[in-house]
């Protein structure tokens, strides 16, 4: 085993079309697949993975706790990883076969993480873009440059296309010691949206590494959370405040010391 894949699950049926879409890539990489549930149906995910059983897959689900938070169980996956490198995968995620060792060869030998270029809808198109699929803009990209008084400078930039296809912020492949360095994930970013750009923001300003975006993914098409709106606003508050107040560490070490004992591995 070479990478960790971290997937934060809370009953997501679509793990049951990307885990075997997953597949070949996963065995030729002989990675190690994370499934880290809370607040859910976990009979349901057993049912879900069972007929697409992969050698290398760990189910573990985090006991008592009253709301599914995404950073939570990719800090806690993370801290119970194997291996010296983290992917973070959304259930709903197929990732192009080739992408773990292009990704890999890009950053091995260097002070970098891995991002993914493009995501498309795969079903059901869901457009992102508002505006007319036949009209005259064809993709709107939004860049951010972030300059610290530490010297450091992140850089994130979110696209999409008339589409639908978009940048894949939330999926991830860092060293797991640079993981740690900035803390992992922010659990105080709740509910759906700006979790996976502030981790991105912060590897750049407190960890000091560059980002490099390359290959592309697909995504199993699902309507959008009701509530994703209003939490993606609120987080984008929040993290600018910790990003002003200097603060550039996430949560990793007070998630690992509250849940690590709630934490337990379940047999697939």
């Amino acid at each position: 085993m070479k990478v960790s894949i971290v997937i934060p699950w809370c009953n997501r049926a679509e793990i049951a079309k990307s885990l075997p879409k997953n597949a070949e890539w996963l065995a030729a990489t002989q990675a190690e697949v994370v499934i880290v549930s809370s607040a859910c149906d976990v009979k349901r995910l057993r049912e879900l993975i069972a007929p697409h059983s992969y050698p290398g897959i760990r189910l573990l689900h985090i006991e008592g706790v009253e709301h599914f938070n995404k950073p939570e169980c990719l800090n806690l996956g993370a801290f119970l990883s194997r291996t010296d490198w983290v992917l973070t995968l959304d259930a709903d995620i197929i990732l192009s076969n080739d992408f773990i060792d292009s990704a890999l060869q890009a950053i091995a030998d260097r002070e970098r993480f891995a991002t993914v270029k493009e995501v498309a809808e795969l079903g059901p198109e869901i457009r992102l873009l508002p505006s007319d699929p036949q009209g005259a803009i064809v993709q709107r990209i939004i860049t951010t440059q972030v300059v610290h008084e530490n010297g450091h400078t992140a850089s994130i930039e979110y696209g999409v296309d008339k589409h639908g296809t978009r940048s894949g912020v939330g999926l991830v492949l860092v060293r797991r010691e640079h993981f740690i360095a900035v803390q992992g994930l922010n659990s105080s970013l709740r509910g759906w949206g700006y979790e996976d750009f502030d981790f991105q923001i912060r590897l750049q300003l407190g960890g000091g590494l560059e980002r490099v975006s390359l290959g592309r993914a697909q995504h199993v098409s699902h309507p959008p959370a009701l509530s994703a709106a209003v939490s993606h606003s609120r987080n984008i508050a929040l993290a600018w405040q910790n990003y002003a107040q200097g603060k550039l560490d996430g949560t990793y070490n007070n998630d690992v010391d509250r849940l690590q004992d709630k934490v337990v591995e379940l047999t697939v």
